[in-house]
């Protein structure tokens, strides 16, 4: 429960970066990435074979998940203020 509650605020904050900052944002974005693959590298290494599918796909689905809500916050941005943000 706590890790949904992580990734909804996450992405929240994306979302309200993307909206205010389109250009920042893709910082952020790069950071939460990072973070991310580096903790599929970490469940790659200590995991066995067989569950590592397992363990990455909602490390994925978070990313997915955080890159969709800053692409939108980009977006909403661009059709309020009738500029290109990128």
């Amino acid at each position: 429960m706590v890790l949904i509650a992580v990734i909804t605020v996450v992405c929240l904050v994306l979302l309200a970066v993307g909206f205010l900052a389109p250009r920042r944002s893709r910082r952020v974005q790069g950071g939460i990435d990072s973070g991310s693959d580096k903790a599929e590298r970490k469940a790659d290494d200590k995991t066995p074979d067989a569950l590592t599918k397992f363990v990455k796909k909602p490390i994925e689905n978070a990313r997915k998940a955080a890159d969709k809500s800053t692409e939108v916050g980009r977006e909403g941005r661009e059709k309020t203020s009738g500029e290109d943000v990128d």
